[in-house]
């Protein structure tokens, strides 16, 4: 999944430095934010909802882990097919593309908080647990509860603050999601091991939020392919990324309950043996005692014998 992502990101990117205007002449407006209607914006939003819906039904885990894990792809897949409904279609002020938008965020911000929620569980189920307790196969654990809690919070702040001013919604989903949970999220990666996934995931998150923030020329101006579509192309690798993340963690934990299995199955054998040693040397005990019991009972004098009658000690008639 990271190598295919990977190789669409770079194909997208290809396709945006032919169609930019390097000379300088396309317009003098910015063609990104919530009024775009860029081809190469809501396209790459189709491609990232693609990219999450698959990741959403090949999720690692089982239980209550792969169920968090299962959201946390699919909700993102249906955010940016949201987003690439509204700058296709609704890209004109109005309530069409204000819904769009809310919805669209909330499900990011869910999908987020799902999804570093999902981490944790996996780091927890290898014995690395931080809050809360073990996840188990029926039950949810305390940490999938808070989680849900303050991601639920979020997810209808952000776009009713965005809704007032949409420059305000933009910094708080900045900073909350991308910066607080998605680093969090990367975190509890290296924290599993999963170094590589990790590394890839951060460096999508910050090429994404780097392009967003800078804003580069001419991708600014483009009218066809400008920088939130590169930004995108930035963010298929973080998205494919982070479900790599989760397999390896997933991956850990697994190796981490073999080894208590089999330490198990190792523990129960050396007392079953300890046992049967236990119960043979006591068997040994009692044949032993036997023994000695009949050989003293068959060379113990007995009355009316000859060595009684002739001992020099017998009193004589």
């Amino acid at each position: 999944f990271v190598c295919g992502a990977i190789v669409v990101a770079c194909g997208f990117i290809g396709i945006g430095l032919a169609m930019q205007d390097w000379g300088g002449q396309a317009g003098a407006h910015a063609t990104d934010g919530i009024q775009d209607k860029s081809w190469g914006t809501y396209l790459t939003s189709y491609v990232l909802a693609a990219i999450g819906f698959a990741l959403g039904q090949a999720s690692p885990g089982r239980g209550v882990l792969l169920q968090v894990a299962q959201v946390s792809f699919l909700m993102e897949g249906a955010s940016w097919a949201l987003d690439g409904i509204q700058h296709q279609f609704c890209w004109e002020e109005g309530p069409p593309e204000h819904i769009l938008w809310a919805a669209s965020t909330a499900f990011f911000v869910a999908a987020t908080f799902a999804k570093a929620c999902a981490a944790l569980l996996f780091l927890q189920e290898s014995g690395i647990g931080l809050i809360g307790d073990v996840p188990g196969q029926g039950r949810l654990p305390l940490t999938a509860k808070v989680f849900g809690a303050v991601g639920a919070f979020f997810a209808i702040l952000i776009p009713a603050v965005g809704l007032g001013n949409f420059t305000a919604g933009a910094w708080l989903e900045l900073i909350v999601v991308k910066v607080v949970v998605l680093c969090a999220a990367i975190g509890f990666g290296v924290a599993g091991g999963a170094y590589a996934g990790s590394a890839l995931m951060f460096a999508g998150l910050g090429c994404s939020v780097v392009i967003q923030q800078a804003r580069p020329s001419p991708w600014l101006r483009s009218p066809y392919f400008n920088d939130q579509a590169l930004s995108h192309c930035m963010w298929m690798v973080h998205l494919a990324a982070s479900f790599a993340v989760l397999q390896q963690l997933h991956r850990h934990a697994w190796e981490a309950g073999e080894l208590a299995r089999e330490e198990e199955e190792r523990e129960a054998r050396e007392a079953r043996e300890l046992e049967e040693e236990r119960a043979a040397a006591d068997g040994k005990g009692c044949i032993s005692l036997l023994g000695c019991s009949g050989t003293s009972n068959a060379h113990s004098p007995k009355h009316g014998s000859p060595s009684s009658a002739h001992s020099p000690h017998s009193p004589t008639r």
